[in-house]
C-alpha cells in the first residue's frame, strides 16, 4: 500500500484537489492509501465529507503569529525579507512593478537596501541554493516528523506551495526524501509569489505558458513540470448546470433584466469596488443602459468588507464560514456549480485583472476590466490600472479578450456595446481560453491524477530495481 500526502491549508485547495476528480482518480486506485493534511482536521464535517476506506485526515498546524513555534514570527520575518529582498526585480514586469510599488510604500532606507540586494543577491542563482539550505538547518519541521514516520509517505502534494504553514511540511518531506508534487493553482503564481523555498519534484501547471515559467524563474527541467490545465475549471464542462430560468429563480434575480454582474478583489487590488458598484447602481437607476438591468455582486473570497448595504443589488457569497482557513468561506460542489452558472447566465462580467475573466471567457461571456479608482485618481502604483501590465495578465489583454475602461462613461459605453453585440470581442475570449485551460476537455483533474498514480508507479519499479 503506497501512502500519499495531500496538503490542503486553505478553502482553494480544498475545491481544486479534493472536491473535483482528482482526489476521486487517486480514491480509485487499489493500492493507495490517502491522507489529508489540513487544519480543519476538527471540523466534523469537513472529516466526515472526505474520509473514506482508503483516505484519513490528520493535523496540519497552523501558524500562531508569536515568536514561539510551531510557525513563528522569527519565520515570518525571514519569509517577508526573502519575499521582499530576494525578488528579482527585472525577472519580468510583474517584479519590476512590485519593485516600485514597494519602493513607493516603504522608507527610504528600506528601498535602498531593498534595491542593493535584488540587483545582487536575488541575481545569484548560487545564493538562492544557500537561503534554501540554511533554512533547512534554522526553522524547524518537527511537528511531522511523527506523521511521516506513521504513514512513511510515497509522494507529498502540495497546492499551493506559498501559505505559511505549508513551509515545515515542505521542509519535513525534504528531510525525509519524499518526493513533492506542488499545485500551481493560479496563473499569476509563478510570476508574482516569488521562489519556492523548497523546490518540487515535479510541478503541475495550467499551460506551456507557466511551463516556460517555472523553467525561466524557477530553474526547473521542463520534463518536471507537466501541463495538465486548470484542474478547478473541470466543472465548467458538465452539462447538467441548472437551466437559467432554475437558477435566476434561486439567486432572486428578474428574467426579464439583463443580468451585470460584479466580481470584487481584495482592497490592495480593488480598492474603489464599492465606489464602482455605486457607479452602476447610479446608471441603472437612471436608465443609461439600452435594456432594463439587474446587477449582482460576486465578493472576492479574499475581500471582508461589507456589501450589505446595496439594497438594490444581489450579493452572493459562495460557501460556508471557514474558521479552520485562511480565506472567509470554503465553496461546497453546490457553489462551484452556482458560481458556474453565475458566468454562463450573466450578460456582462466586470472585473479587476481577475482570473475570472478566463472562466467568463470559457462560456462566451463578455468581460469587462476595470482600469480606473472610482471617484479618486490614484497614483499609478496605487491604482488598479497597473494589473493589465502584469506578466500573467497580459495575454488577456493582448488577445483581446476583454474591453478596458478608465472612467464611469467607458464603464456605460462598453455595457452597452456588449449588451448591443455579445459576439463582440468572441475571437478574443475563444483564444484566451484554449491558451489558459490548454486542454479543454474537462479532464485536467483526472490527467493530473494519473500523472501522479504513473509517478509512483515509475518510483516503485526504481526502488524495486535497486
Amino acid at each position: 500500500m503506497k501512502t500519499v500526502f495531500i496538503a490542503a491549508p486553505c478553502t482553494y485547495s480544498t475545491r481544486n484537489l479534493l472536491r473535483t476528480d482528482f482526489l476521486k482518480v487517486l480514491k480509485s486506485a487499489k493500492d493507495i492509501k490517502i491522507v489529508i493534511l489540513s487544519p480543519a482536521f476538527v471540523d466534523s464535517a469537513f472529516v466526515e465529507e472526505f474520509t473514506d476506506k482508503n483516505v484519513l485526515v490528520e493535523k496540519l498546524w497552523w501558524f500562531n503569529n508569536n515568536w514561539n513555534y510551531e510557525y513563528g514570527m522569527l519565520e515570518m520575518l525571514y519569509r517577508a525579507f526573502s519575499k521582499e529582498f530576494l525578488y528579482d526585480p527585472d525577472s519580468c514586469e510583474t517584479a519590476r512593478i512590485k519593485t516600485e510599488v514597494y519602493k513607493q510604500r516603504s522608507s527610504e532606507i528600506l528601498a535602498a537596501i531593498r534595491e542593493i540586494t535584488t540587483k545582487t543577491l536575488a541575481k545569484s542563482r548560487s545564493l538562492k541554493k544557500i537561503v534554501r539550505k540554511m533554512e533547512m538547518l534554522v526553522f524547524p519541521d518537527q511537528a511531522y516528523e511523527k506523521v511521516f514516520e506513521k504513514y512513511n509517505p510515497r509522494v507529498c502534494i502540495v497546492p499551493f506551495p506559498f501559505y505559511p504553514n505549508l513551509y515545515p511540511v515542505v521542509r519535513r518531506a525534504a528531510r525525509n526524501k519524499v518526493p513533492l508534487i506542488y499545485y500551481v493553482m493560479g496563473f499569476d503564481n509563478l510570476t508574482a509569489k516569488g521562489d519556492h523555498s523548497v523546490l518540487a519534484n515535479k510541478l503541475i501547471v495550467w499551460n506551456e505558458i507557466m511551463r516556460g515559467e517555472a523553467v525561466k524563474y524557477h530553474y526547473y527541467h521542463p520534463g518536471d513540470v507537466w501541463v495538465t490545465g486548470p484542474i478547478q475549471f473541470d466543472i465548467y464542462f458538465r452539462k447538467y448546470l441548472p437551466s437559467k430560468e432554475e437558477f435566476f429563480r434561486k439567486i432572486g434575480a428578474d428574467p426579464n433584466k439583463k443580468l451585470i454582474t460584479y466580481c470584487t478583489m481584495s482592497v490592495e487590488v480593488g480598492p474603489a469596488d464599492p465606489e464602482l458598484i455605486e457607479i452602476l447602481n447610479k446608471n441603472i437607476k437612471e436608465g443609461k443602459f439600452i435594456y432594463p438591468c439587474q446587477l449582482v455582486v460576486r465578493p472576492s473570497p479574499k475581500d471582508l468588507r461589507e456589501y450589505s448595504k446595496f439594497k438594490d443589488n444581489i450579493v452572493l457569497e459562495f460557501g460556508r464560514p471557514a474558521k479552520y482557513f485562511a480565506q472567509g468561506w470554503d465553496a461546497t460542489l453546490e457553489d462551484m456549480v452556482d458560481l458556474a452558472c453565475l458566468l454562463k447566465y450573466s450578460d456582462v462580467w466586470i472585473q479587476t485583472a481577475s482570473t475570472t475573466a478566463i472562466e467568463a471567457s470559457f462560456f462566451d461571456t463578455p468581460v469587462i476590466s476595470i482600469a480606473f479608482d472610482g471617484y479618486k485618481q490614484r497614483p499609478y502604483w496605487a491604482s488598479s490600472t497597473r494589473c493589465y501590465s502584469y506578466t500573467h495578465y497580459r495575454p488577456v489583454v493582448e488577445y483581446g479578450a476583454t474591453t478596458i475602461v478608465r472612467s464611469g462613461e467607458e464603464l456605460v459605453c462598453a455595457i452597452n456595446e456588449y449588451l448591443k453585440n455579445p459576439a463582440k470581442d468572441r475571437a478574443g475570449r475563444k483564444k484566451i481560453v484554449k491558451l489558459e485551460f490548454e486542454h479543454v476537455d474537462g479532464k485536467s483533474a483526472e490527467r493530473a491524477a494519473k500523472m501522479v498514480l504513473n509517478f509512483l508507479a515509475e518510483s516503485g519499479e526504481k526502488r524495486g530495481a535497486k
